[in-house]
């Protein structure tokens, strides 16, 4: 098809408009689908059984019993769980080092202290414990604990591993980290299970305070006021 050009280098098209068309179509829904949604996602496994044993009235045949629901896909899956047991042990002392921040302890220290610094070392599973007044006070007690563990040891620590809090990221203990080349392992976020060793011990000093608190109160209910020392 050829066209003439104008004397301005253009070209003249006819084009001719056409009034807009929509055309409807219905979507079926199959009753297997249906029955699958009203059950609250049950597995069309179960379905085929119901509608088998006739233990519900107008539960349709099931064609397609392995079928996969995305929903169901999105909606019901969980996470793969953690190793009950650890399958690295740190071979010498300050290999690596965990580290916690517990808090805001209830009730406080005498001292007004309402977190706890807690590291544990990996070979030894010896644990130190710093009551702190506040989170910004971390960064200076790790680093003399680092200074004072290290010079006892004769050994520099190789890996610690803490979580992803702020106290643990901040620009002044990166550059400790990297000036001692000291590694930093950060867990990720929501699965306190890779730091389980000093994760365990904390919940477990929040028990014994939680208990000494409690049992302290009571004696002081129902012990009589010349006796209360």
């Amino acid at each position: 098809m050829k066209v003439p050009r104008s004397l301005k280098r253009l070209y003249r098209i006819e084009l001719k408009v056409a009034s807009p068309v929509c055309l409807l179509a219905q979507v079926g829904v199959s009753s297997a689908w249906l029955w699958h949604a009203r059950l609250g996602r049950l597995n069309f496994d179960s379905i085929q059984k119901l509608s088998k044993r006739e233990m519900a009235q107008g539960v349709p045949k099931i064609t397609h019993p392995s079928q996969v629901c995305d929903c169901c896909m999105a909606g019901k899956q969980s996470r793969v769980p953690f190793p009950k047991e650890t399958r690295f042990r740190a071979e010498k002392p300050l290999d690596l080092v965990y580290a916690d921040v517990c808090g805001p302890i209830r009730p406080e220290t005498k001292g007004g202290n309402k977190y706890l610094l807690m590291t544990v070392d990996d070979h030894s599973m010896y644990m130190w414990v710093f009551f702190i007044l506040i989170k910004a006070e971390v960064f200076d007690r790790f680093k003399e604990f680092k200074e004072d563990v290290e010079l006892e040891h004769g050994r520099k620590i190789k890996a610690l591993r803490t979580y992803n809090g702020v106290e643990f990221t901040s620009k002044d203990f990166k550059l400790l980290c990297s000036k001692t080349g000291m590694y930093h392992q950060l867990t990720s976020p929501y699965s306190p299970q890779q730091n389980e060793v000093v994760e365990r011990r904390n919940r477990t000093k929040q028990a014994i305070v939680a208990l000494s608190s409690c049992e302290a109160e009571f004696m002081a209910a129902v012990t009589p006021p010349p006796l209360v020392t």
